[in-house]
């Protein structure tokens, strides 16, 4: 069970885990799958994509060599529409409930329902202290969640899971694929094969890095640097740390940190970049997500048995 006030922030390192795509390997599959001869090059022109317009946004993306798809459509905006549409068919493409369950539970999403509590009452504590700041499209972690804790609760128990996990704020920084059933009737459920013209409107919801620094954050309860700002302890999991993912938190700000306990994943960070976080926010670091979990759920030292990466 979760008693402080906690943030988790999630990078594409966390979602990865479950076998959904980083942004280079969301590139590449997007090159590869929008290619003439395969089915999502249909599905473009289902939704009324022309297809020279398919096939020009395939071979220039590829043809770019950039890192992901925010930097390439904040220098090619002419294919904001059709670039969203890749990214929303791409990821749903990934969504498959068997296959989650079955990934999930040798990953860190299994620790982690375990650490909310399987007990309804212990779940609905957790979901009042808990937010998730995702910068990922996927709902993979949600309907996780609440698949596992659904069917570890007793029929007469199964609604109050429900309500627990609507009081838990998930906020995904770049929109997603769409609000579950659970959260929203009026949704589809996870891994509904949508058709052309549903995944259109469905790829609206998607707010690219340069959108992004457009909107306004502002100072309401919960905005991520507000969330952020109050927690207790705060989780970067698969994050990489980049400068303007910073500044959307409100991590680039002069504040008094010292009521607030930083941890991190540190896979794929440099030592140069551990050390600055230490510095700024006495971050203690962890060889995986898997490792950080007994921390989340405040376990005593005793309990803990993980070693901790403090970088001095």
């Amino acid at each position: 069970m979760i008693s402080k006030n906690t943030v988790i922030v999630l990078g594409a390192g966390a979602s990865n885990t479950v076998n959904f795509p980083t942004n280079p390997q969301l590139v590449d599959r997007i090159c590869e799958t929008f290619k003439q001869t395969n089915g999502h090059y249909q599905t473009a022109r289902d939704a009324g994509f022309d297809e020279g317009l398919i096939e020009n946004f395939r071979k220039s993306l590829f043809e770019s060599q950039q890192p992901s798809i925010d930097s390439y459509l904040n220098l090619q905006r002419g294919y904001l529409d059709i670039g969203r549409f890749a990214v929303a068919t791409e990821i749903l493409s990934w969504e498959n409930h068997d296959s989650l369950m079955n990934v999930g539970r040798t990953k860190w999403y299994r620790k982690f329902v375990h650490a909310l509590g399987t007990a309804p009452a212990d779940a609905q504590v957790s979901a009042q202290k808990l937010s998730i700041i995702n910068f990922n499209y996927d709902r993979s972690l949600e309907h996780f969640t609440h698949t596992a804790l659904h069917h570890s609760a007793n029929p007469g128990h199964q609604v109050y899971v429900t309500t627990a996990l609507q009081n838990l704020k998930f906020r995904h920084i770049h929109g997603n694929v769409g609000i579950l059933p659970w959260r929203d009737n009026a949704s589809r459920p996870y891994g509904y094969k949508y058709n052309g013209r549903q995944i259109l409107d469905v790829s609206k919801n998607i707010l690219l890095a340069h959108e992004l620094q457009k909107s306004q954050f502002a100072p309401f309860p919960d905005a991520p640097t507000e969330l952020i700002a109050n927690a207790e302890q705060v989780f970067f999991f698969g994050f990489a740390f980049h400068r303007e993912n910073q500044a959307t938190l409100g991590l680039h700000l002069d504040a008094d940190r010292s009521g607030t306990q930083f941890f991190a994943s540190d896979k794929g960070l440099s030592e140069n970049l551990k050390r600055s976080l230490h510095d700024r926010f006495k971050m203690k670091f962890f060889p995986s997500i898997d490792d950080a979990i007994p921390e989340l759920s405040n376990f005593s030292p005793q309990e803990r048995k993980i070693p901790v990466r403090v970088t001095s």
